[in-house]
């Protein structure tokens, strides 16, 4: 019997279908990241920003292969419905309160990481 190769061996034999599945991803991303950041009430340059820098950071702290990081339309609705009653919608108040809520946030899911809280975070 043939042995199966580890789960983290690259084979060639599977390079162009990750590939087109990557590029997939990224088409299908892009506008929806723009949308979501519209959603939330802040430019669409930061949708972008949501999407690449939760997938720079997150192998740091974490190992799941199954995990899905980026942004989410719940998110953006709580963001936009939340911080729109402290400042106007697209301001730059708006912008920076948007840019404090995700950092606290990280922070804070990164805190119950480093304290073994997962099924809290």
């Amino acid at each position: 019997m043939k042995s199966a190769l580890p789960i983290n061996a690259i084979s060639l034999k599977y390079i162009k279908q990750d590939c087109i599945a990557a590029v997939t991803v990224v088409l299908m991303a892009i506008p929806q990241g723009m949308a979501y950041a519209v959603l939330a009430g802040v430019p669409p340059i930061y949708g972008l920003y949501t999407l690449l820098i939760p997938m720079l950071i997150y192998p740091l702290f974490s190992s799941s292969r199954y995990m899905s990081v980026g942004p989410t339309a719940i998110v953006a609705i709580i963001m936009v419905t939340g911080l729109s009653k402290q400042a106007e919608v697209m301001s730059t108040e708006f912008i920076q309160l948007s840019i404090m809520v995700s950092l606290m946030a990280g922070l804070v899911q990164m805190a119950m990481s480093f304290l073994k809280n997962g099924l809290l975070g």
